[in-house]
C-alpha cells in the first residue's frame, strides 16, 4: 500500500473541494513582470477615451453653432470694451465739468470779493466828492457825472453802478449837499456858484469866445509839454507814412471819453480856461503815456529823458519864477489882507467875492483873524460894515476902496456908519 497521501483528498482545515496538487514546475525561462502589465497600460487610455469622448462623430451644424456662439461672445466682449471706453470718456467729461464748475465758483467768490471792495471804494469816492464840493464848490459834480455817464454805457460797470449798495452812497451824498446848502449855510455857497456861472454868460463877448475855442485846447496841450508834442510828432509821422489806424484799447477809449466829456462844458462855456479842468490832468497824463508807450518811432529812453528835463525846468520855475510871477502879477495877498483888515477895523467885515483872487485874500484875512470866526456871507439885514466884492453893487454898499489884483478889481464896499470913516475919491 502506498503510504503517500492522495493529492485529491479534501482539506480538513478549509472544507473545500479537493484540489489537485500542483505539478512540479518544469524547468525553463520565466516571463518578466513588466511585460505582463503592458496590455493593461495600453487598454486603460482606450477605455478612458471611449468613456469621456463623444459617442458619435461631431456634425457640421454643431460646429456652426459653436462658431456662432464664439462670434457672439467676441461681439459681447467688443461691446463691453466700447461701453468701458464710453464710461471712461464720460468720466473725463465729468472731471472737466467739475473743474469748470470749480473755476466758476472761484470766479463768483472773487467777483463777490471785488464787489464788496468796490462798494467800499464807492463810499470813499462819494466821501471825497462831498469834501470837494464843500471845500471849493459844485464843480466836482460835473466831472463825477461825466465819469458815471461813460461807465453806464458799458454793460459790466452799468450792472455794478445800478446796485442798491452803490446807489445808496450817492443818495447820501446828494442829501448831504442839500442839507449843507439849504439848511446849514442858507444857500449862500450855492447862490455864489450860480452867480459866478451866470456872470460869465452875461458878460459874453463873441470875439473873446472865438479866441477861447482855439486857445483852450492849445493851452491845455502846452501844460503837458513835452509829452503832448511827442505824441503830435508821432501822429504826423504815422499819417505821412500811410500807417493804418489801430483800434483803441478799451481802457484807453474809456479814459478818453471821460476826459472829453469832462472838458467840453468848460471848453464851450464863456470866459473859462484850462485851469478849470485841473482834476482831469491825471486822465490826460494816462492817455499821453499810453500813446507814447505804443510808439515805434521813438525810444522809451528818449521820452524819459525829455520828461526828466522838463521836470527839472519846472522845479526851477516853481521855486523862483512862479513866486516872482505871483508877486508882480497876482499881487501880495498877505499884504493886501493886512491892509484891508486895518482899513475895516472896528466894523463887521463880510465877503461875496468867489473868484480865485478874492478867496485868496479872504483866506489870508481868516488866518490873521484866527481864532475868531472866519469871514461870512453878509446876512439878509445888516446896517453897517464892509463887504469884499469883485464887482460894483449899490444894493450891497458903496465903493470904499478899489484894489487891482492880478489885473482884476477887488472892491471894498461899505454901508452905514462905516462909510463915514473914509471914502475913495
Amino acid at each position: 500500500m502506498d503510504k503517500t497521501p492522495s493529492r485529491t483528498a479534501r482539506s480538513r482545515w478549509t472544507g473545500d473541494e479537493p484540489r489537485t496538487a500542483a505539478a512540479p514546475s518544469r524547468p525553463g525561462r520565466r516571463r518578466p513582470r513588466g511585460l505582463t502589465r503592458l496590455p493593461l497600460l495600453v487598454l486603460i487610455p482606450l477605455l478612458v477615451g471611449m468613456l469621456g469622448g463623444p459617442a458619435s462623430p461631431v456634425g457640421a451644424d454643431e460646429l456652426s453653432d459653436a462658431r456662432a456662439r464664439q462670434n457672439a461672445l467676441a461681439k459681447q466682449l467688443r461691446d463691453q470694451k466700447e461701453q468701458v471706453a464710453q464710461i471712461n470718456a464720460l468720466q473725463a467729461d465729468l472731471s472737466t465739468e467739475i473743474s469748470a464748475t470749480r473755476r466758476q465758483l472761484n470766479g463768483i467768490n472773487a467777483d463777490l470779493a471785488t464787489v464788496k471792495k468796490s462798494i467800499t471804494l464807492t463810499w470813499v469816492a462819494v466821501t471825497l466828492l462831498s469834501c470837494a464840493a464843500l471845500t471849493k464848490g459844485a464843480s466836482a459834480y460835473p466831472f463825477y457825472a461825466a465819469v458815471g455817464l461813460v461807465l453806464l454805457c458799458h454793460r459790466d460797470p452799468r450792472a455794478f453802478l445800478l446796485r442798491p449798495g452803490v446807489i445808496g452812497p450817492h443818495l447820501v451824498a446828494a442829501g448831504l449837499y442839500v442839507l449843507w446848502h439849504r439848511h446849514l449855510i442858507g444857500s449862500a455857497q450855492q447862490s455864489m456858484d450860480v452867480t459866478a456861472v451866470m456872470e460869465k454868460l452875461r458878460a459874453f463877448d463873441l470875439r473873446h469866445y472865438l479866441i477861447q475855442l482855439w486857445s483852450f485846447p492849445v493851452e491845455l496841450a502846452l501844460r503837458f509839454v513835452p509829452a503832448s508834442l511827442l505824441v503830435a510828432y508821432c501822429a504826423l509821422r504815422e499819417r505821412a507814412g500811410g500807417a493804418e489806424a489801430q483800434p483803441w484799447a478799451p481802457s484807453f477809449a474809456t479814459a478818453a471819453w471821460m476826459a472829453l466829456l469832462g472838458v467840453l462844458p468848460y471848453w464851450l462855456w464863456p470866459d473859462t480856461g484850462s485851469r478849470y479842468v485841473l482834476p482831469l490832468y491825471a486822465l490826460a497824463a494816462f492817455l499821453l503815456a499810453h500813446l507814447l508807450w505804443h510808439q515805434n518811432l521813438l525810444r522809451v529812453r528818449f521820452v524819459v529823458n525829455c520828461l526828466l528835463a522838463v521836470i527839472a525846468v519846472k522845479y526851477v520855475a516853481a521855486l523862483w519864477v512862479f513866486p516872482a510871477y505871483l508877486r508882480e502879477h497876482r499881487g501880495d495877498y498877505a499884504a493886501l489882507a493886512a491892509d484891508i483888515e486895518a482899513l475895516t477895523k472896528g466894523f463887521a467885515l463880510y465877503a461875496t467875492d468867489v473868484s480865485a483872487t478874492g478867496l485868496s485874500v479872504v483866506a489870508n484875512i481868516d488866518a490873521r483873524r484866527f481864532p475868531q470866526q472866519p469871514l461870512q456871507w453878509p446876512p439878509r439885514e445888516w446896517s453897517a460894515g464892509f463887504v469884499l466884492a469883485n464887482a460894483e453893487n449899490p444894493e450891497v454898499g458903496l465903493i470904499f476902496r478899489k484894489y487891482a489884483v492880478g489885473g482884476k478889481p477887488l472892491y471894498v464896499l461899505c454901508r452905514g456908519e462905516a462909510c463915514a470913516v473914509r471914502r475913495t475919491p
